[in-house]
């Protein structure tokens, strides 16, 4: 956890950097909700795509008939909101990458970094968010949250957009 400490309070990661986190720390729950829930730092954001730590959001959790039980929250999407008002357009990118889940956290918190975008951004992931919301069995607070998104967009200017969010 030290080393991690050492790791999140570095704004300009190097190559060792990446190394380290890819070597030496373990891909868990525990150790990537320490390292994400303290990273603040867009600079990470390419290093972390391309180790590959957005390629596997957490699916559900179920029980022996198939039934849903669990879903996990994702420390990697907690943090893309907290950096998304920084570097929307690598946000963006990055967003767009993420394969498909049926977790549906993982789309509130994605939609939740597009309200932290310029709307002009936000904008390109509608359809994406469109597909989140089609796919998702389990919506919980996502109809919720594109309403809030829907309401952003409006306001900013990107009516068409909000008005494609509606029909959904």
């Amino acid at each position: 956890f030290t080393q991690l400490d050492i790791l999140t309070a570095k704004s300009q990661p190097a190559k060792e950097d990446f190394r380290f986190l890819s070597d030496e720390v373990p891909r868990n729950h525990v150790m990537l909700n320490y390292f994400f829930s303290r990273l603040t730092s867009p600079e990470w954001l390419e290093g972390l795509r391309a180790d590959g730590f957005f390629k596997y959001p957490p699916a559900p959790e179920y029980d022996e008939e198939g039934r849903p039980v669990s879903f996990s929250l994702w420390p990697a999407s907690r943090y893309l909101i907290r950096v998304a008002a920084a570097a929307p357009s690598r946000v963006m990118a990055v967003v767009r990458q993420i394969p498909p889940t049926k977790n549906p956290h993982v789309y509130e918190d994605l939609v939740d970094a597009m309200t932290k975008m310029p709307p002009e951004v936000a904008v390109l992931l509608v359809d994406d968010a469109i597909k989140w919301f089609e796919s998702s069995g389990h919506p919980f607070q996502l109809p919720e949250k594109l309403g809030s998104l829907m309401a952003y967009l409006a306001k900013g200017g990107q009516v068409n957009a909000a008005l494609r969010l509606a029909k959904v």
